[in-house]
């Protein structure tokens, strides 16, 4: 089968293989970034927004990670989980309102908790991002819609 698929479509058959079936992280690592070397403008899907993933994660790369969402984040600003990806680094490194960012990952985790059903840390991580903004101008849009969202939850 490998012999009829394109270079890009082996990229992600070997990353998937290597992170789902034999949870060799390592290596599924090392597939993503001789894919992004080798496609630097990506494909479909993006390496750079599975970099800033699990297979990263796993490994302990956490400022790759936050790299790689940054950059998918600027390259589509409406890719969710690249924010979830970014505000897990900033947890897992202690750096949640170190940047800019990283406050507004706060807004991205609560609406996961929500849709989750866990009302407690959707609360929390709302909270944390109010707590941050509470000197910002009331009409900046993410602010508004974090009080909306939150006023949801109680």
């Amino acid at each position: 089968m490998r012999d009829r698929v394109s270079d890009l479509e082996k990229f992600f058959i070997d990353f998937t293989y290597d992170r789902q079936m034999t949870g060799n992280l390592e290596k599924a690592y090392q597939t993503l970034e001789l894919w992004l070397e080798t496609y630097p403008r990506g494909g479909d899907p993006k390496p750079h927004d599975l970099l800033s993933g699990l297979s990263t994660h796993g490994t302990g790369r956490f400022e790759r990670v936050i790299a790689a969402a940054r950059e998918a984040i600027a390259a589509d600003p409406d890719l969710a989980l690249a924010y979830v990806n970014l505000a897990a680094s900033y947890f897992l490194t202690d750096r949640f309102t170190a940047d800019p960012i990283g406050a507004l990952a706060h807004v991205q985790l609560g609406s996961v908790f929500a849709l989750s059903g866990d009302e407690t840390k959707a609360k929390a991580a709302y909270q944390g991002f109010l707590a941050l903004w509470k000197d910002a101008d009331a009409d900046v849009p993410i602010l508004g819609q974090a009080r909306e969202e939150y006023a949801t939850l109680r």
